[in-house]
């Protein structure tokens, strides 16, 4: 076949554009009625989105006048307490969605709990049977936003322990090297050589009393000179 003929049947590639997560704040994307499917974003951008909603948690408006059917059933309430981690309801379509599965679920457009919202307000056992078992879409969905959650917060706790440790290293590089400087001044010392290249045995005095320094103590051997990693705070 003519590769300019199969390149036509190919599915447009996704423009991305920019998410601000404030707009996600919006009546618009935060009633589930109303927020694009999550396939309509950006690839790169999905778990993102994701995450967003993941963190708001579901939309469940509270004091909400619930509208009525013909046969005077409406959404209860107090079906959030019941179903808290997932249960939505939209104002604007008056009809109950799943988060999980609006995130993770493989949209068809035609689900019930992901797509077109349930609203049949007799049938409340529809709630328990959407969850399933073990097995079940809506627990699939569930885990992947679960883990989803854990992988962010492993990556900020790892960030954060770093940032601790360097902050620390950083400390004992500074006053290691202050300890130096007003000891030369006192001194009335050069700072530096002439030549301060590796191999000489004489790199001048800052860095001999660092190294002397560094040597009567493994806190400061272990991050200035050669073990200061990429910061090169004696050049």
């Amino acid at each position: 076949m003519d590769k300019s003929l199969q390149s036509t049947n190919l599915p447009p590639k996704k423009t991305r554009v920019d998410i601000n997560l404030d707009d996600l704040e919006t009546a618009h994307d935060t009633d589930h009625g109303l927020r694009p499917p999550i396939s309509s974003y950006h690839p790169n951008d999905q778990d993102t989105i994701r995450r967003f909603y993941l963190q708001k948690g579901p939309c469940q408006p509270q004091g909400h006048d619930f509208s009525k059917i013909e046969d005077k059933r409406h959404f209860n309430e107090n079906w959030f307490d019941e179903f808290p981690s997932w249960l939505e309801y939209s104002i604007a379509k008056d009809a109950a969605f799943c988060l999980n599965c609006y995130l993770f679920g493989k949209s068809s457009g035609n689900d019930t709990f992901s797509d077109k919202g349930f609203i049949n307000w007799k049938r409340k056992d529809k709630l328990k049977i959407h969850i399933g078992g073990c097995n079940s879409e809506h627990n699939k969905a569930y885990i992947k936003g679960q883990s989803l959650l854990k992988q962010n917060q492993s990556i900020y706790s790892f960030i954060s322990r770093q940032s601790n440790k360097v902050r620390r290293e950083n400390l004992i590089r500074l006053t290691a090297s202050v300890y130096c400087v007003r000891f030369l001044l006192r001194q009335r010392l050069a700072f530096r050589g002439h030549d301060e290249s590796k191999t000489l045995s004489n790199q001048g005095n800052f860095l001999a009393f660092l190294r002397h320094t560094a040597d009567h103590s493994e806190s400061i051997d272990g991050v200035v000179l050669e073990n200061a990693l990429a910061i090169q705070i004696t050049s």
